[in-house]
C-alpha cells in the first residue's frame, strides 16, 4: 500500500497551503538553499549508496529528504527550481508529458495492426498475468 506516501504528500500540502495563506513574512529566507541541498543529497544517496544499501534503511533515509525537497521546491526558489523552470525543459516537459498520455493509444493500435486485426488475442496479451 502507498496510503504512507499518499499521507505525506496530504500533509505537505496542507503545510505549504496554510504557510502561504498566513504568513506575512514571504518565503522562508533560506528555502532556496534547502532545496538545492536536499537535491544534491538525494543525487548523491542514489548515485553512491542506493545499490548497497538495504531496502529499509534506502527508504528511511530518503523519504523525508524527498518530503523535504518537494516541500522546499514548492517555494520556486534556489539554482535548482531556477533550471527547471528554462524554457528547453518545459518544452521537454511537455513533450514528456504528450507521449505519456499517448502511449496507451499507440500501443493498442500497433498490437491490434500487427495482430491482423484481432481484438480478441490483443484482450487475452493485455490481461495475461
Amino acid at each position: 500500500s502507498r496510503l504512507g506516501e499518499f499521507l505525506t504528500g496530504i500533509v505537505l500540502g496542507c503545510v505549504f497551503h496554510h504557510h502561504r495563506t498566513t504568513s506575512t513574512s514571504g518565503d522562508p529566507p533560506s528555502i532556496g538553499l534547502i532545496a538545492d541541498v536536499t537535491s544534491v543529497l538525494m543525487v548523491l544517496i542514489y548515485a553512491l549508496a542506493a545499490d548497497e544499501m538495504p531496502i529499509p534503511l534506502f527508504v528511511c533515509m530518503i523519504s523525508p529528504l524527498t518530503a523535504l525537497w518537494l516541500y522546499a521546491m514548492a517555494y520556486d526558489r534556489g539554482y535548482i527550481a531556477k533550471m527547471l523552470q528554462m524554457d528547453l525543459l518545459h518544452t521537454m516537459g511537455e513533450w514528456s508529458y504528450c507521449t505519456y498520455i499517448h502511449q496507451a493509444s499507440v500501443m493498442f493500435y500497433l498490437l491490434w495492426a500487427l495482430n491482423g486485426q484481432d481484438l480478441g488475442e490483443i484482450y487475452n496479451m493485455v490481461l495475461a498475468k
